[in-house]
């Protein structure tokens, strides 16, 4: 097959096509791709930056795949998401992230802040679970304080405007990044030197010079949590996320050489530069297409919190209905003018129903719950006839 990108329009002349673009991103689901050759490696990558931005940054995204999955990808699987919580049935922060809806702790030590902001008291250790501890607090925490100080110092500052991280420092690691939990009203500069001196009392534990007013305990934390976190995110990032799939999806449905004709260049320069891109991207359904959601969800059997993208024809457009994550993002794109024919398109779409592993065209969709239907249909006959 000769490739030639459906973006950029370059062919292997000059452009590699090494990789294969997914139709959806793999980091929400996605199964499967467009043919090797459609989509070049370098607008892949270029396009990435963007993907990913909206998948860790964008609430719409950030939240329902924090709850309910899928992880993604293993290099996918970041621990940028590492945020303050605190339990429902107690004031105690900790630092930790959210998974598929189950909190996950990273290594922590917790001390009190007196009303000078000075380290006073018993600190405790906060130590995952099943992370090959044993039952021997003081060799844990050592071990703990080995790990964590071993990395370099450099903070990844977490803030909380809640009352319960007012009097609290907290420092932890998650692979080789060290975390500093502190309330907002703390000044950077202040901070980071708290952490530190945190450190220093770590240190001195592994030299067996701690006082013992200052040694804690080692907790395993396993809480129902609130997590607290604040996002930054850009919207021409989420018309172009938005965007790239609906047209990935059209290329797939199309199936041919037409996802390179001239009136889809329009959306096609929109995607890859950024440019006008609010043009072609609506947030909010039409209460036509909201109506219609429900339904078929329900008459597919689908997940409740599948992807998909459903297109038809507004008076001389094509548009394409997307949703993800069941509702949490949904958004109408006008692709282009109709100048031919749209019969391949016609209550068609594509559908990742990523919660029971399924993923295609709505057609093929359709046509299984018309096979499943004549089965049935026809089990029951011979049933009666017995």
């Amino acid at each position: 097959m000769f490739s030639r990108c459906i973006y950029s329009l370059q062919d292997e002349t000059n452009a590699s096509f090494k990789q294969a673009e997914h139709i959806i991103p793999k980091a929400i689901g996605g199964m499967y791709t467009l043919p090797k050759g459609m989509v070049s490696d370098a607008v892949n990558h270029e396009f990435s930056e963007f993907e990913e931005h909206v998948i860790y940054n964008y609430p719409m995204i950030v939240l329902p795949r924090s709850i309910f999955g899928p992880s993604g990808r293993k290099k996918h699987t970041k621990r940028g998401n590492v945020t303050l919580m605190t339990g429902l049935d107690t004031d105690q922060p900790e630092l930790g992230y959210m998974v598929e809806g189950k909190p996950y702790p990273i290594h922590q030590v917790i001390a009190s802040l007196d009303a000078e902001g000075n380290i006073i008291g018993k600190f405790g250790v906060i130590l995952p679970e099943n992370a090959g501890y044993t039952d021997d607090s003081s060799a844990n925490i050592k071990r703990f304080a080995q790990n964590i100080l071993s990395l370099p110092r450099y903070f990844r500052i977490i803030r909380m405007d809640n009352e319960a991280i007012s009097n609290r420092l907290i420092v932890g690691y998650e692979k080789d990044q060290l975390y500093l939990g502190v309330h907002s009203s703390l000044a950077k500069e202040d901070a980071i030197s708290k952490g530190k001196t945190l450190l220093n009392f770590l240190e001195r534990i592994l030299h067996d010079d701690l006082q013992p007013k200052h040694h804690g305990g080692c907790v395993h934390s396993k809480h129902q949590v609130t997590a607290y976190k604040t996002y930054s995110f850009s919207f021409p990032s989420v018309y172009r996320f938005c965007t790239k799939i609906a047209f990935n999806a059209l290329a797939r449905v199309l199936a041919d050489d037409r996802i390179y004709h001239a009136e889809y260049d329009a959306i096609r320069d929109a995607i890859s530069t950024g440019e006008n891109i609010e043009n072609f991207v609506q947030l909010i359904l039409a209460e036509d297409h909201k109506k219609q959601i429900p339904a078929i969800i329900t008459w597919l059997n689908l997940g409740q919190h599948c992807h998909y993208v459903l297109f038809s024809r507004i008076e001389n457009r094509l548009v394409a209905s997307v949703s993800f994550y069941g509702g949490a993002l949904m958004a109408d794109v006008s692709i282009g003018e109709i100048t031919g024919t749209t019969d391949m398109l016609d209550s068609n779409g594509y559908i990742c129903d990523w919660e029971h592993d399924r993923e295609g065209q709505l057609s093929d969709f359709l046509h299984k719950l018309v096979e499943q239907s004549e089965t049935e249909g026809m089990t029951g006959k011979n049933v009666a006839n017995t």
